[in-house]
């Protein structure tokens, strides 16, 4: 089924902040160089690389009352579509500090906290939204006055009105994500360590326990390598997608163009395996540049002609 329309959602956003500097001294003053600001957050990130690609995949999110404004002013900038129920307190701020001689610092501050009447505003909103022809994903975590499993009453509520569900999320174990039955789930090897309890897993063990828990109810997977590029196991089979070297810069929000090149492809109705090659190449290219941005189209096309998909044995 090739999806007519495409929407995220992120139920905990971010405001990413980047500060470029010389140096880190201890009690030393440090000026920056360079500033940059963005809104994001997993599924925000999704819906700006789809922008940037000529598609609409309007993004839908919890805010914070206190910075609502000019964390909807941002996107409006972009030209990105969104839609968002409030909630008291304020977007969290994530910060990401980067020195002349390449070290990087993260701090994620924290940010407000939802309840079950603000996710079911959302909720009825997503769902208004939404038929059979849609492709929903869900990515990224969920705040500070949630759980868990209100977390997986969200995503079944929602699902029931999709046409495909994808969710790019640590939040829950493989036998949760097995229950929702997703279209599609894309961790990384550390992430499918965790989420299914196997902290020492390898390449080939990830692997063929992913096949085993596809025949359980997700439909396809896509297993994040990082510079070893991807593996495929899904509808099509199982693949290895191997990338090219490349001299990255920052990895920050890869996963997320990784993900979006796929749905991208899939938008276009490309073939499954395909879809996976763009999905190697978004995720690669976006490595290229400074602070979380989407890839260049030209390095993508670049990228693209040098990933090679082969048979998993």
């Amino acid at each position: 089924m090739t999806p007519k329309k495409v929407i995220t959602i992120t139920l905990n956003p971010a405001l990413d902040t980047s500060l470029w500097v010389s140096s880190l001294d201890n009690g030393a003053v440090t000026r920056t160089l360079r500033e940059e600001s963005q809104a994001g957050g997993k599924g925000i990130n999704i819906s700006r690389t789809f922008h940037q690609f000529g598609c609409d995949a309007p993004a839908f999110f919890l805010c914070g009352r206190q910075n609502a404004a000019g964390y909807a002013a941002l996107l409006k900038e972009e030209g990105i579509p969104f839609h968002y129920a409030l909630t008291n307190g304020a977007v969290r701020e994530n910060i990401h500090i980067i020195t002349d001689s390449g070290s990087f610092y993260k701090i994620n501050r924290q940010g407000f906290e939802a309840d079950d009447k603000t996710l079911s505003t959302l909720c009825k909103m997503v769902k208004g939204s939404i038929d059979q022809d849609t492709t929903v994903v869900i990515a990224g975590s969920f705040p500070s006055g949630m759980d868990r499993i209100s977390f997986l009453h969200f995503c079944k509520a929602v699902s029931k009105s999709a046409g495909r569900l994808v969710i790019d999320t640590s939040s829950f174990s493989i036998d949760e994500l097995c229950s929702l039955h997703p279209f599609l789930i894309k961790p990384n090897l550390e992430e499918f360590q965790v989420m299914t309890s196997r902290p020492f897993l390898n390449r080939k063990e990830a692997i063929q326990l992913a096949a085993e828990y596809r025949k359980r109810g997700i439909s396809n997977i896509l297993l994040s390598l990082g510079a070893d590029g991807l593996a495929y196991i899904g509808t099509e089979g199982t693949f290895l997608v191997q990338v090219p070297a490349v001299n990255a810069k920052n990895t920050v929000g890869a996963g997320d163009n990784s993900l979006a090149g796929f749905l991208i492809g899939a938008l276009k109705g490309l073939p499954i395996l395909e879809a996976v090659k763009l999905s190697a190449a978004f995720g690669t290219a976006s490595v290229l540049k400074e602070g979380t941005h989407p890839p260049q189209k030209e390095d993508v096309e670049r990228i693209l002609s040098k990933v090679s998909v082969v048979s998993y044995q």
